[in-house]
């Protein structure tokens, strides 16, 4: 399975303050948006998932849907939401510090399909690291090699962002046509136009 030789870290350690409501419990499809991320890398035979959820989402009215993904997926609860994606990052690598590769899957990136997670994996020889291409534009998921894992791990919390840190490396672009690899959804708007139907 190939799952076995990566791993796929789901960021959702934010805080959602704009958006006003945890996104990783969004609805979507029947269930949340996060389970939904999982069950899409699932059905592509990866099953070494890591959620970095912030921890004020795993308490009080939360304790239900969180107990819910539990059961599918390994949690890192963060505590320290105000020190940013960068933390988040490397709690999630460093629990996955031997996988030779990793997906970095923001939580309000919506996938479509997953055309960008099979032509992302098909390529993953080709460079540091691989990221889709939608129109001209890159996007997420990225997937990063063995050497930017470890090398993300030694910055030890030293803050960074990640796009930046990349700049280092050799990238391989993939062309899809999932417009999905685009989206980032902060607001109630943002969510009525990518998710709701």
């Amino acid at each position: 399975m190939r799952g076995k030789n990566a791993s796929v870290l789901i960021l959702a350690g934010g805080k959602s303050l704009r958006m006003g409501y945890p996104k990783p419990y969004l609805p979507k499809s029947g269930t949340t948006l996060l389970n939904s991320i999982i069950r899409l890398y699932e059905s592509c035979g990866f099953d070494n998932i890591t959620v970095v959820l912030n921890k004020e989402f795993s308490e009080g009215v939360w304790a239900d849907k969180y107990k819910k993904t539990v059961e599918a997926a390994h949690i890192i609860l963060n505590g320290n939401a105000e020190l940013g994606r960068s933390h988040s990052i490397g709690l999630g690598l460093a629990a996955n510090s031997d996988t030779p590769y990793c997906f970095i899957q923001n939580i309000d990136t919506v996938l479509k399909k997953t055309e960008a997670i099979e032509k992302i994996w098909d390529k993953r020889a080709m460079s540091d690291y691989i990221c889709p291409v939608y129109q001209g534009r890159r996007g997420h998921p990225v997937l990063l090699s063995g050497k930017i894992i470890k090398n993300i791990i030694r910055l030890e919390g030293e803050p960074y962002i990640l796009k930046e840190l990349l700049l280092s490396y050799q990238a391989a672009e993939v062309k899809v046509s999932d417009s999905g690899v685009l989206t980032n959804i902060n607001t109630r708007y943002d969510y009525s136009k990518i998710v709701a139907v």
